[in-house]
């Protein structure tokens, strides 16, 4: 998935790959960037195992610490909580361990489900959101 956005926010995007962050994750490669937040690919080099990394932006830092602190909390399989937080040069990193198995989007393109109908359909979106507050126990 991509989204579109200048010049400077993808160049920003791009300054992690490559490098280590937190101590044990190698940034493989850009899954998508935005405002808020870029997500990349990367390898834990600690458990040697694929993993994600969100880093936010200064400005998203707290909001960044309160989601991984609640996430972490949440003891639920559908769930994936985050291995490591912490502050880097200009934000907030947050690294996952992915998960085994297909992935939602996956999951959507076999069925021929078109996600990008969510943003068209208000009842498909709150009935969406009804099964994640669900899963969340919300």
């Amino acid at each position: 998935m991509r989204f579109d956005h200048d010049a400077s926010t993808m160049q920003a995007a791009r300054s992690h790959l490559g490098r280590v962050l937190l101590g044990r994750f190698r940034v493989d490669g850009l899954r998508a960037a935005g405002t808020a937040c870029a997500v990349y690919d990367a390898w834990d080099v600690q458990a040697a195992q694929p993993a994600a990394v969100t880093v936010f932006q200064e400005p998203f830092a707290q909001r960044a610490f309160a989601a991984a602190d609640a996430l972490h909390r949440v003891r639920e399989p559908g769930v994936v909580r985050p291995v490591s937080v912490g502050r880097i040069v200009g934000g907030v990193a947050v690294a996952w361990h992915r998960p085994r198995g297909t992935s939602l989007e996956a999951l959507l393109a076999e069925s021929g489900t078109d996600y990008r109908a969510y943003d068209a359909d208000p009842r498909a979106l709150v009935y969406l959101s009804v099964q994640f507050a669900r899963a969340l126990k919300l």
